[in-house]
């Protein structure tokens, strides 16, 4: 099992990403 850490790390590797797609080229303030 991941740590709480881990959890967190692995949630923002897969969706900040995503974010960027969405939003990053639109504003790239919105995070």
């Amino acid at each position: 099992m991941l740590g709480s850490e881990g959890c967190l790390r692995i949630f923002f590797l897969l969706f900040y990403p995503t974010h960027n797609l969405l939003y990053g080229s639109h504003n790239t303030n919105a995070w």
